[in-house]
């Protein structure tokens, strides 16, 4: 499903942690409109009424739907067959990493419609401002049966609370978030080398030193031996 952290040793291997799934709406159609991934979040992290009030301001919903990922928002908002698919657990789950990064380009305005794969985290990347801010949003580990739960609706909760147009900002502190994400849990299981497999992971990561957002994460990242496919073109990190 993806957005799996594994621990590999020479003789076995074993999954220590994975993003909780959420859901695809629409299947598919979820993938090609990440606006749909975005409704999930937002349905998954504040319930039935994540459009009212506050909220329903930061998305511009009572402001005249000024960009089509807020009337698209609008549209699937009051799609009954979209929201009884939510509430009844019928639409696909998934845990992947990338569709994460789909949901929140979608969120902050950045794309309404995927072409190819990795669209969105590539406009999501091109947000980021290095040296902007040394700050991350919180993710949650929670045990879950010998594996640990990577919850993101605490980092969902924490970008509504931005200035949405700020989507420099946004998108610095979402990569941030993740390079932490990954350094705690190296830390915490004790691991020194770590293999970059998803290729969301390896946005996050192998961007050139001067482009991450974090010199503290940075300096961090690199205590860490990092081992990559040499045949994926992605510029990685020079500790």
């Amino acid at each position: 499903m993806g957005g799996e952290f594994l621990k590999i040793t020479q003789d076995t291997w074993q999954g220590i942690a994975h993003l909780q799934p959420f859901h695809l709406l629409g299947n598919q159609q979820a993938i090609k409109y990440p606006h749909r991934i975005a409704l999930a979040l937002l349905w998954c992290t504040f319930g039935d009424d994540f459009s009212a009030d506050s909220l329903g301001n930061w998305l511009n919903f009572n402001n005249g739907f000024k960009n089509k990922i807020n009337s698209r928002l609008n549209q699937d908002l009051n799609n009954k067959n979209l929201r009884q698919l939510w509430q009844r657990g019928q639409a696909p789950l998934t845990s992947s990493m990338g569709r994460l990064f789909d949901g929140i380009a979608a969120l902050i305005g950045l794309i309404t419609q995927v072409t190819f794969e990795g669209q969105a985290a590539i406009a999501l990347e091109a947000q980021i401002m290095p040296n902007l801010t040394e700050e991350y949003y919180p993710l949650t580990l929670n045990n879950k049966e010998k594996n640990l739960a990577v919850d993101w609706r605490p980092l969902i909760k924490a970008i509504t609370t931005e200035d949405r147009n700020k989507t420099n900002l946004i998108a610095t502190k979402f990569h941030n978030s993740l390079v932490n994400l990954i350094i705690t849990i190296a830390q915490q299981q004790g691991i020194e080398k770590v293999a970059l497999g998803e290729v969301a992971f390896k946005i996050v990561i192998c961007l050139p030193v001067p482009l991450l957002p974090s010199k503290k994460l940075v300096f961090l990242l690199c205590s860490l031996e990092n081992y990559r496919p040499t045949t994926v073109p992605f510029a990685w990190v020079n500790c």
